[in-house]
């Protein structure tokens, strides 16, 4: 399962997806325990374990960009960008 990928406001309705297609005793034990410690939990609220980003194309060029006091290849960033969009 990839459910930490989501935003924390699609997990449950994922889950409950996943689960309906659980279909053996081992699968079904999983979702279980995942329901029990991950979904339905008070200490581990979805918003601590969800690792979604959700960036901005700006927000992607300025991580990419080399900064001036790296002393990298600012065209560098740019390829990369540019491959990545094709």
């Amino acid at each position: 399962m990839a459910l930490q990928f989501l935003p924390a406001e699609h997990i449950p309705f994922m889950f409950g997806a996943l689960d309906e297609r659980a279909n053996n005793d081992h699968l079904d034990a999983v979702m279980v325990y995942v329901f029990n410690t991950w979904i339905n939990s008070s200490i581990f609220p979805m918003e601590c374990w969800s690792i979604f980003i959700n960036s901005t194309n700006n927000e992607l060029r300025r991580m990419a960009q080399p900064s001036e006091h790296q002393g990298g290849n600012k065209r560098a960033g740019a390829i990369l960008l540019t491959w990545g969009s094709i």
